[in-house]
């Protein structure tokens, strides 16, 4: 699929460099997941564009931007790091996540909700996941 002339997973890719390219590839993985899981839980209302400038909103504390690639092979990674997830051959380490804030932060949205996993600097949260439930922890080198 083509997000304003840019193949979908180029735009996915771009909005987690922008937010993530310091963090380790499975944090940078959880993240594109998040934005993946956020289409479906609209049903498809909302574009995979529009997510992602979402994603560089007030919970991540980003700058808003355009396509920002890199020559890097760092970030020719996350690009197929993104065609890999829109392919659905990568498993969802959020467990179904499609809300997530850094741990340091406790935002009014995630009070008295579990989170699916703590990957990174995140606390990722899932629709579904009770309140009991335990925390997972992703854990491991690079996706």
């Amino acid at each position: 699929m083509i997000v304003s002339g840019v193949p979908e997973s180029e735009a996915l890719a771009s909005a987690i460099w922008s937010l993530a390219a310091d963090e380790s590839r499975l944090c940078q993985l959880a993240l594109m997941w998040l934005a993946v899981n956020r289409r479906r839980v609209s049903a498809g209302a909302a574009s995979l564009a529009d997510i992602c400038r979402g994603l560089r909103g007030s919970e991540f504390d980003s700058p808003p931007g355009v396509i920002h690639t890199n020559d890097s092979d760092a970030y020719r990674h996350v690009v197929e790091m993104a065609r890999s997830v829109l392919l659905g051959e990568i498993v969802d380490p959020t467990h179904g996540a499609w809300r997530a804030h850094r741990h340091t932060d406790a935002p009014a949205w995630s009070l008295g909700l579990e989170p699916t996993a703590l990957i990174g600097p995140f606390l990722f949260y899932a629709p579904e996941m009770p309140a009991n439930a335990p925390l997972r922890e992703a854990v491991g080198a690079s996706a």
